[in-house]
């Protein structure tokens, strides 16, 4: 399975049309593959745009959204998946990340036939993979437009360009940036009408550097952000985005200028967090620590629903405590 084959016709064209890429077998072939792929798809988004667009952009988000921040491979899917088994959050899974346009209208058809092109395991940690599953909206908002840093997973050489504007917003202009937040918006107004309303969950490492913008939008967002021990969030990082790359590139990258970029991305996005914390009113933020996630989970969701004020915690323990009693045998990679 590729990432993109589930973006539109549209939009894949577009990229390839910007962004540099190779046109070695191995390349093309993903090329050929994500095409064909799309344009399949594309009559489930001709439907749904014409029976759902305006339910979509009529949709009430009356909760601000939970934004789960932080570094990647900083313990931010294991908090979100603990979290998404509280039954008031809605979320957006896999299948709907994976395919942002055509999720209402091609469920359960659609969802059947990416269950069969899956990964069992996520390739960097071996994390069971399911359509079902809760996923980062980064994925979605990269299939659904041409404005994510995700589209570094298909040209490599492009990172920096891509972090500036779509990371950092440094190099954005103003009119593509009041873009990037109306399609946000109608992203996220799209996940409460499929959950039915609820309050939206979403975890979103990119977030981690959109705080002011995500603060505009949402004056009462509550924001969880999660870190890790830096040697090891780096190191886990190098791994996911090497897999990443091999799976999803449609170019040849320099394995060690990515790792380059990791480091200084990195530090980059902890120097921003320091800063824009500080606009996050105090009872909308509460800060774990990945070890204390993992020996004292219990412990620390008491702690995050007591400082968030989020209720319904006693009615949420026993499918929490399901989850983590199910992940109790999971064997997490030392990296030493």
């Amino acid at each position: 399975m590729h990432i993109l084959a589930g973006a539109s016709f549209f939009i894949i064209v577009k990229l390839l049309l910007k962004y540099r890429f190779d046109f070695r077998p191995i390349y093309i072939v993903r090329i050929v593959y994500i095409l064909i792929l799309s344009f399949l798809l594309s009559p489930f988004r001709i439907v749904e745009f014409i029976f759902y667009s305006k339910k979509i952009k009529n949709q009430n988000v009356v909760k601000d959204p939970v934004f789960i921040i932080g570094h990647w491979r900083s313990g931010t899917t294991y908090l979100h998946n603990l979290l998404c088994n509280d039954e008031q959050f809605g979320f957006i899974s896999t299948f709907q990340a994976f395919i942002p346009k055509a999720f209402i209208i091609g469920n359960p058809i659609l969802k059947f036939g990416s269950s069969l092109s899956m990964p069992a395991k996520r390739p960097m940690d071996d994390v069971d993979v399911h359509p079902d599953y809760p996923q980062e909206d980064e994925f979605a908002i990269s299939n659904q437009s041409t404005m994510s840093l995700y589209n570094c997973l298909y040209f490599p050489s492009f990172s920096n360009e891509l972090a500036a504007k779509y990371l950092f917003f440094e190099t954005i202009s103003s009119k593509e940036l009041i873009n990037w937040k109306k399609m946000y918006l109608l992203l996220i107004k799209k996940i409460t009408l499929a959950n039915g309303g609820k309050q939206c969950m979403l975890k979103n490492p990119v977030n981690t550097c959109r705080i002011p913008v995500l603060l505009e939008m949402f004056p009462n967002a509550k924001f969880i952000y999660i870190s890790r021990n830096a040697k090891e969030t780096i190191a886990s990082t190098k791994n996911m985005q090497l897999k990443f790359c091999e799976i999803n590139s449609l170019e040849s990258y320099d394995s060690q200028e990515m790792e380059e970029n990791i480091v200084a991305m990195f530090y980059k996005m902890e120097e921003i967090y320091k800063q824009d914390r500080m606009l996050i009113p105090t009872a909308n933020l509460v800060e774990v620590n990945y070890s204390d996630l993992v020996f004292k989970t219990e412990k620390v969701m008491q702690q995050i629903y007591e400082q968030l004020q989020l209720e319904g915690y006693t009615f949420a323990k026993q499918n929490i405590d399901k989850y983590i009693l199910l992940q109790k045998n999971y064997k997490r990679f030392e990296y030493k």
